[in-house]
């Protein structure tokens, strides 16, 4: 008997090493976010699922399921933010200053009970706040006096 996959049996190979390949992004995201690796391995097969089936079961789609597994990840931490700091979820401007002062705050926040149900100290919440980025005003151009160009060369 002959070692090499049917065509059967290398079907549910790719398959699986698509899912190793996108339990793998999702684990290097968190882990590079600063998360811990409890959370991560809490949160990854949800992720991963949820990533399964959106994009189903075609050869094409197993391609886009890494894609899919982060994205869900994000989200699920983006919606986490703007339900901790009251902001509108679909304010995607607010949103991305929250991520931002998560990056921006380091180890001091309590990164992990955003993936699960333990309640965050407020104290926590309020450090975080005092991380959000300001934006800054639009540029404002300043009348300029007009100039003549004088060239060096054309002077001889």
């Amino acid at each position: 008997m002959s070692d090499a996959l049917s065509p059967d049996d290398a079907q549910p190979a790719a398959e699986a090493r698509f899912l190793r390949e996108a339990e793998d992004a999702v684990r290097t995201y968190l882990q590079d976010m600063g998360f811990g690796a409890a959370a991560i391995e809490a949160v990854l097969p949800q992720c991963v699922s949820k990533a399964r089936k959106r994009v189903g079961r075609s050869p094409f789609a197993m391609e886009e399921l890494q894609r899919r597994a982060v994205e869900d990840v994000q989200r699920r931490i983006d919606r986490a933010m703007a339900q901790l700091l009251e902001l509108d979820p679909d304010d995607l401007p607010s949103v991305a200053r929250a991520r931002t002062a998560l990056l921006l705050d380091g180890a001091d926040f309590p990164k992990d009970h955003l993936l699960s149900s333990q309640p965050i100290p407020t104290e926590a919440v309020r450090a975080l706040n005092t991380h959000l980025p300001t934006a800054t005003p639009p540029e404002n151009p300043l009348p300029m006096a007009p100039q003549t160009f004088r060239f060096i060369w054309n002077n001889a």
